[in-house]
């Protein structure tokens, strides 16, 4: 049994307990953690073990998926029952990268997001973070990087709680981008930035326009 019923009201940001799941050595997660820690919200990293205990419904009122979507796949049914009620935020991508550059790896759901949002149907699904890896977080703890964060789910009360957590990020400012049906596009973009960012030997950022542009930072 879970806490509370599946579609209960979310807590203002300052008061949202988070968790994020590291998978073992997943920079990504970690450097998650430290960002969220430095504006002083309460965060805590998730490992294996963590995840063998009660629901985590009780403990969490947002948990950030760190997972590789292949760990996604293999776990994702066992996590189901414990992830009920949560907003779960799908923040890896299927990016990879081979000898012409970097690629999205293709999946039958299409997207991480979709993925998360089949394997978790009791979960409020968003997806935040896919353009991003360790290095721009670290930089943005520092208050050295800037970026739109596009944010994307068809649970708007859900949404708007990650942009708050987005936009409490200095330099970070969240972009409602669509529902769920858009995430293939948005995850594809992480892609883009990272051969941009290989081309200028940095991290980069980016800023969309309302007719669909991107300005690279």
């Amino acid at each position: 049994m879970i806490s509370e019923p599946p579609n209960s009201p979310l807590p203002v940001v300052r008061f949202a307990r988070i968790g994020v799941i590291c998978d073992g050595q997943d920079a990504l997660a970690s450097a998650l953690v430290e960002c969220l820690k430095s504006v002083g919200l309460r965060v805590s990293p998730l490992r294996s073990a963590d995840l063998q205990s009660e629901p985590l419904t009780k403990k969490f009122d947002v948990v950030f998926l760190g997972l590789s979507w292949a760990r996604l796949q293999e776990s994702g049914p066992e996590l189901a029952d414990r992830l009920a009620g949560v907003v779960v935020v799908a923040c890896t991508t299927t990016i990879s990268w081979d000898e012409d550059g970097y690629l999205m790896v293709p999946i039958p759901d299409g997207s991480v997001t979709a993925m998360a949002a089949r394997l978790l149907p009791e979960s409020r699904v968003v997806g935040a973070f896919h353009q991003f890896s360790a290095g721009h977080l670290e930089l943005a703890c520092l208050g050295a990087f800037e970026s739109d964060v596009p944010v994307l789910g068809d649970d708007r009360e859900a949404t708007d709680l990650i942009e708050g957590i987005v936009d409490s990020i200095r330099g970070l400012e969240s972009v409602y981008v669509g529902g769920l049906e858009v995430a293939r596009a948005f995850e594809g973009l992480a892609a883009i930035v990272n051969e941009v960012a290989r081309g200028r030997e940095r991290p980069v950022g980016f800023r969309l326009s309302e007719t669909g542009g991107i300005r690279f930072l």
